[in-house]
């Protein structure tokens, strides 16, 4: 793990769960009730339409990050033996 300040910077190799729960609701627009869990951005009212399935995104090579947001990366996550719970909301 590598934390820093000034700019603020968090690196992460792996975290692990075990024995988890986590409820997901998708609700009417595809958006999910954990989609703002560190707050909505100034201007966001509404959550992004998701894209198609299909779709596959690339890096741009020379495009600067946006300083306005802390660099946390997280390279791997376990999820292991635990429950999440899907519910789909259609009104």
């Amino acid at each position: 793990m590598d934390v820093g300040v000034n700019p603020l910077h968090v690196r992460i190799d792996g975290i692990a769960l075990s024995n988890f729960y986590s409820r997901l609701i998708i609700y009417p627009d595809g958006s999910l009730n954990v989609q703002n869990i560190m707050g909505r951005s100034e201007g966001q009212e509404k959550a992004p339409i998701p894209l198609p399935p299909e779709r596959t995104f690339r890096a741009t090579p020379g495009r600067a990050p946006d300083s306005s947001l802390p660099d946390i990366r997280i390279a791997r996550i376990t999820l292991q033996g635990g429950e999440i719970r899907f519910l789909r909301r259609l009104h």
